[in-house]
């Protein structure tokens, strides 16, 4: 019986030991995608004003380049 609660323990201890080093990583790892959602959200961001831009590239302010084109 001694030796059936040492094996037990053992068992038990490596357990304790896997958890212990494996929650860490895996805590990591959510703060590290949480990051990278982070940077695809403000990638996505700069691409639809760069899409927005090139729509609509004349404003009040700046002539508009096809009617200059045209003009010459």
């Amino acid at each position: 019986m001694k030796k059936l609660n040492t094996a037990l323990n053992r068992k038990n201890a490596m357990k304790c030991l896997l958890m212990s080093l494996t929650i860490p990583f895996l805590l990591a790892g959510c703060n590290t995608i949480e990051g990278a959602g982070t940077d695809i959200k403000y990638a996505g961001q700069s691409i639809e004003e760069a899409a927005e831009n090139t729509k609509h590239p004349c404003s009040p302010t700046t002539p508009c380049p096809r009617t200059q084109s045209r003009t010459r």
